[in-house]
């Protein structure tokens, strides 16, 4: 699959399937992440990887992500977390920005896996580090639900390009 398929075949998959990710496959896609560019190339992220079967933690994850079902469901949780809180000259953060670039090459290479994603960012940081026992200086910036999907996922509904693109 290239690039632009993935990009192109990728959505939000919300419903999964009990079936396990291998090992091997779940590297690969946190080999894509940890592959990612980062702002000032300081690579000041850590994915953590939450086993969601049989945990006795899953349902502190579950109410932590505000009971949203793909938690529930999804076999594993990468839950992606900044070390810094270094800002950059045009007021972003430099770890929300590079933990934001390597979700986006996880997500690509799930699906290039045939595995389904969501990002979820509604979920309560603080509790997540207590569930996960994460140093002070480990903020969740996101959660990846990742599995094999249940369903297609509903269909995406993008702007023309019209609309989102100007050149000046």
């Amino acid at each position: 699959m290239t690039v632009k398929e993935a990009i192109n075949k990728r959505k939000s998959i919300r419903s999964f399937t009990p079936q396990p990710i291998s090992k091997e496959t779940l590297d690969e896609v946190l080999e894509a992440g940890r592959m990612a560019p980062s702002a000032r190339n300081c690579q000041e992220w850590k994915f953590i990887v939450f086993n969601n079967q049989d945990n006795e933690k899953s349902s502190d994850m579950l109410k932590a992500c505000y009971d949203q079902s793909c938690v529930q469901q999804a076999p594993n949780l990468i839950v992606i977390c900044s070390s810094t809180d270094l800002m950059m000259p045009c007021n972003q953060s430099i770890g929300t920005v590079s933990c934001s670039i390597a979700g986006a090459f996880m997500t690509l290479s799930a699906t290039e896996n045939n595995l389904g994603t969501v990002w979820l960012g509604r979920f309560d940081a603080d509790k997540t580090k207590e569930i996960l026992n994460l140093p002070e200086n480990c903020v969740p910036v996101a959660i990846l639900a990742i599995g094999h999907p249940a369903d297609e996922g509903l269909p995406r509904s993008r702007k023309e390009f019209s609309e989102v693109i100007e050149y000046r």
